[in-house]
């Protein structure tokens, strides 16, 4: 996934679609998905997209989020992400935050929560190795932090949408 990574033009951008690129299939085809989806998912669910994301330098700071348009019960979430981590990821160089049970609050950050500088008294840095995998539900407020060292972190995130 390194060498098909280092051979993308991606220009400026810092997420991009890599669905049907064979050297990610890993991704979506993992039996921990099978295992671990229909927690968060029910039996029924399918691949709504897969992206890479790799913020540059200096970038990568984003508001509190949920992937959605709007609040779900906590039984009836629709999204689940699974960031595959091919870089170490920590604080300084742009990892995930979240609020942890924020998904089962029936609400999307507003306000202050949704901008980009805000925090949360909640909220929780996410530090993770290669080859880990980080699971939650999208409706999870979360979002990227600054690449404040500039070291890359690259992840991997495969979407899935309940179907049933």
């Amino acid at each position: 996934m390194h060498d098909a990574w280092d051979n993308f033009d991606v220009s400026d951008n810092q997420t991009w679609d890599v669905a049907g690129k064979i050297q990610f299939s890993p991704c979506i085809e993992s039996r921990i998905l099978s295992e671990l989806l229909p927690a968060l998912l029910g039996e029924s669910f399918e691949l709504l997209s897969l992206k890479g994301r790799s913020p540059k330098p200096g970038y990568g700071l984003q508001g509190l989020h949920v992937d959605a348009v709007g609040p779900v019960k906590p039984n009836e979430q629709q999204i689940a992400n699974a960031f595959w981590i091919l870089d170490e990821m920590s604080r300084d160089n742009g990892s995930t935050r979240i609020v942890p049970g924020s998904h089962k609050s029936y609400s999307i950050p507003k306000g202050n929560y949704a901008q980009p500088n805000c925090t949360h008294p909640d909220e929780i840095y996410i530090s993770a190795k290669p080859g880990d995998l980080l699971l939650f539900s999208a409706h999870l407020w979360h979002s990227g932090s600054r690449n404040v060292n500039g070291d890359r972190r690259r992840v991997v995130i495969a979407q899935f949408k309940r179907t049933g």
